[in-house]
This record gives structure tokens, C-alpha cells and sequence, in this order.
């Protein structure tokens, strides 16, 4: 229990202070304490690719298998840990801190050799100051997705289309600010060039996600301090092709500065995301569901037959910004009473002008109250799994990348090994494997069509204007 906690508290601590962390086990023979000439090479090799790294902090955790009694056990697992602090306090310039606990933390249940081999170990963690890419700042900053600003009166309700078609509608005093109007700040990612641009995966914790889109939304006052949402904003985010096991995700930060995506809980969704017009979600501001005991409104009556085969849900959202200032001088125009006639007359026109069609009204749609990342994705299902080793060393100043052919998601690799690697993707899946890094004043781009195995093919650079990377980029949305 005690080397869990520390374990914990180690990891949290190198997550606080831009830290890495990096593991590594030595095997031992049966009944043996003295450490193999083939463990000790590896542990050589391991410690020689490190060499030129900060080593702030060592933890080892010394077992056995389950022969034998706990007393002679823990014993002997006191023996190995302390021949592995003796042969890394030669190697390396840090304190290494160490604990025994015999058999009682096995790997499995022993019930094979095999079994009982790996169960034969001292565990190594090293925590290393940690090495930033180099200069891909500047890079990133130039394919980063440009920022919408929108001054929010917090005391009407608003309702904002952004750019890609992202509606959000926001009740009075969801914000609470004595400023005249807050600041809105929002970004659409919808495209793989965009989430290679934002430096975004579709990964939640290891496991890999295609995606619907992503979203980012920030609230501040004049002052720039951040604000809560006390009330849920309803949020609409278009798509091209709807999947109904689309969820909701929001994006936390990683140990290494990245995004995973946590499934939402506690949310008016559940863990699913809402695009059915019957669920009230709204709660009122959406013309009702049209049933046969119903009054049809206005325009929903006519396309009820064109949007059948498009999904129930996919089709109740506003087409234009509405903007509160401008809305009661909207509605006397169109000779309408209410909001929901308003919007219903607003889609009307446009579907009888031929602005849109019936495969425009495609919107995954949901409520919230968190801020920040949110994505809508659903998770891959793809078996087999395997890990695909690039050979890039982590300190490199390399960003890869890979692009998934068949379904919209982007995979960065893990980068907490000596190496970078992809895990826990399907063998033989088509992908683009994508690299780019900044020498100098020149961008390096390197992008090869393959498919996932265990070693990537090897990176071909060539010299790209930003220009020509962004266009390289846009190549695989």
C-alpha cells in the first residue's frame, strides 16, 4: 500500500513539475538475486539512452514469485532491489529510493513458469526533467486554428453560428458579469489538417476514438478572469455523415501537456449525445416534435417527408446567427410572434430559396454547462491491437502524427518511452503516418501512405514552404 501511495504521489508530483516518467524491470533466475549478464545489458542500453538527461528522481520495487515463504521471499526481494541500486548509484548521479515486498504483488497468478518468470523482478521508475521539442512553437502557431471572439449581452439570450456552422445558444445570466457584454472565445476543429494544426488526438485514455468534430468554448470579462456557466448552453456541431453511437467527451489535460478525452458524466446527457427531437432538451426554445396528434408548424410540416431518411434528430436547429439586439426587429419583418416561429421562417426561406437541403440538417446536438474542449466521438471497436515503434527518439524535435484512412481520427504517439510509439491500434489499418519538425528556418514534412505494423517505415523529409504544409495537410481531410 505504501509504495502505491508513493507511486501516486510520484506520478501527480512529475505531472505538476513538466516531468517524465520513464520504467524499466530487471528478471532474475529461479531462488537467484544476482542479476543476469542479459538483464544487466539491457539495463546498460536502457541507461546509455538517457545518459544526457536530468535524473531528478529513482524508485525501485523488488519481487518475487510465489515459491517459497512470504519471510524468504521478501528477503529475497530485498537482496535483488539492492543489487540494482548498487549497479545504478555506479551508473548515474541521482538517489535511488527502494522497497521489498516479496510475492505479495505479483504480475499474475503464477500458475504457469512463465507466469512465475515475470513475477521474478525489480521494477525501476526513473522521473526525468523534462525536454521540450525543438522549436516547433512557431510552427504550431502558424497551423493553430484562428480564434472567434463574440461579445455576449449576459443579460438576453443569444444565439451565435459560428464559422463551420457550430450553434450555440446561450440563456440570460448563464454568464454572471457586471461587464456590458462578455467575451466569447471559440474554435472549430473539424477537419484533420485543423487537429494535426491544434495538436489534437482522438485518444481517451489509450483507447482510440473516431470523431464528429471538436469544439473549444471560453468565457471572460473585461478583465480577462474566466467565467462559469451557471446555466446549460445548447450546443449544435454539424456533420457530414450521422452515426448514432456518437457520445460526449470533454478534453482534460495529459501528464504531457496533451488532451485525453474523459467520457462526460453528470451532464443533462448522460453519456450520450442528444439528437432526438423528443428528449425536451431545449426546453422550449426548439419547435416541438412533430407527431400526428401535433399542430405543424410553419416550414417543419413541409420537409417532414424530405428529412425522414436524414434522422430524427438531425434537423431541429437554427440555419443564421441570431443575435438578441436585432431580434425583435427580425421578427416584425417576417411577420412573426416568436422565437420559434422566427427560426422555423428563417429555415423556411432557406430551403425554398434552395440555400440548403435536406443533408444540411446533420447536427449532433447536446447541452452543457463545462467549458472548454468537447468532442464528439464513439470508440473504434478494432481488434486486433498492436503497437507501431517509429524509432524516433523522444528528444528528436520530430512530431508525428497518424492519419486514419477509413474513419476520422488522428493518433499521436506515446512519447513516455525512449522511443515515440503508437499504441493500441489495429494491425494492417491504412493510414497516413505523418512527421514534421523545424530546422532553423526550414520545415521539414514527411508524409507516407502505409499501413500499421510494428515498425514504421522510415521518415522521408523534404523542405516545404508553410504554405505547402498547409496544403499538404488539407490533402487528408
Amino acid at each position: 500500500m505504501k509504495i502505491q501511495l508513493l507511486f501516486t504521489l510520484l506520478f501527480l508530483t512529475s505531472i505538476a513539475n513538466g516531468q517524465d516518467t520513464l520504467s524499466h524491470q530487471v528478471l532474475f533466475n529461479i531462488d537467484k538475486d544476482n542479476i543476469k549478464a542479459s538483464e544487466e545489458s539491457k539495463l546498460l542500453n536502457f541507461l546509455d539512452k538517457i545518459k544526457d538527461r536530468k535524473i531528478n528522481a529513482v524508485y525501485l520495487s523488488g519481487h518475487t514469485d510465489s515459491d517459497g515463504s512470504n519471510e524468504y521471499n521478501e528477503d529475497l526481494s530485498r537482496r535483488r532491489v539492492n543489487n540494482v541500486k548498487l549497479l545504478l548509484e555506479s551508473k548515474i548521479s541521482a538517489v535511488v529510493n527502494f522497497s521489498a515486498h516479496g510475492e505479495e504483488k505479483p504480475l499474475n497468478d503464477n500458475s504457469t513458469l512463465k507466469d512465475k518468470e515475470l513475477n521474478r523482478r525489480v521494477e525501476i521508475l526513473l522521473i526525468l526533467e523534462k525536454v521540450k521539442p525543438i522549436a516547433t512553437f512557431d510552427l504550431f502557431r502558424e497551423l493553430s486554428v484562428p480564434e472567434q471572439e463574440f461579445c455576449i449581452d449576459q443579460r438576453r439570450d443569444t444565439t451565435l453560428v459560428l464559422e463551420q456552422g457550430t450553434t450555440v445558444e446561450i440563456y440570460a445570466n448563464t454568464f454572471i458579469s457586471n461587464d456590458p457584454c462578455v467575451k466569447l472565445t471559440a474554435k472549430e476543429v473539424y477537419t484533420i489538417a485543423d487537429m494535426i494544426g491544434e495538436q489534437l488526438s482522438t485518444i481517451s485514455n489509450g483507447r482510440q476514438l473516431e470523431t464528429g468534430g471538436m469544439i473549444y468554448l471560453e468565457v471572460s470579462d473585461d478583465l480577462g478572469k474566466e467565467l462559469e456557466a451557471q446555466k446549460e448552453l445548447n450546443i449544435l456541431m454539424p456533420t457530414d455523415e450521422f452515426k448514432n453511437d456518437m457520445q460526449l467527451f470533454y478534453g482534460e489535460e495529459d501528464p504531457h501537456h496533451g488532451l485525453n478525452w474523459q467520457l462526460a458524466h453528470g451532464d443533462s446527457l448522460g453519456n450520450n449525445l442528444m439528437t432526438g427531437v423528443s428528449t425536451g432538451i431545449f426546453k422550449g426554445l426548439i419547435p416541438p416534435p412533430i407527431g400526428d396528434e401535433e399542430e405543424c408548424k410553419l416550414f417543419f410540416c413541409k420537409i417532414k417527408t424530405a428529412l425522414s431518411g436524414v434522422g430524427i434528430g438531425e434537423w431541429r436547429f437554427p440555419i443564421y446567427p441570431v443575435y438578441s439586439d436585432s431580434l425583435q426587429q427580425l421578427m416584425d419583418s417576417l411577420g412573426v410572434n416568436n422565437y420559434e416561429e422566427l427560426r422555423a421562417k428563417m429555415i423556411e426561406q432557406s430551403f425554398e430559396n434552395g440555400d440548403i437541403g435536406a443533408s444540411s440538417f446533420s447536427y449532433y446536438a447536446f447541452s452543457t454547462s463545462k467549458l472548454g474542449w468537447m468532442n464528439c466521438d464513439r470508440f473504434t471497436n478494432r481488434r486486433p491491437l498492436i503497437s507501431m515503434d517509429t524509432g524516433i527518439k523522444f528528444d528528436s524535435g520530430v512530431v508525428t502524427n497518424l492519419v486514419f484512412k477509413k474513419f476520422k481520427s488522428v493518433m499521436q504517439p506515446n512519447d513516455t518511452r525512449i522511443s515515440f510509439k503508437f499504441d493500441g491500434i489495429k494491425e494492417n489499418e491504412p493510414v497516413y503516418y505523418v512527421a514534421m519538425k523545424q530546422d532553423n528556418n526550414e520545415i521539414l514534412l514527411s508524409i507516407i501512405e502505409t499501413k500499421v505494423s510494428a515498425m514504421a517505415p522510415e521518415l522521408k523529409f523534404e523542405a516545404v514552404s508553410i504554405k505547402e504544409l498547409k496544403n499538404r495537410l488539407a490533402k487528408l481531410n
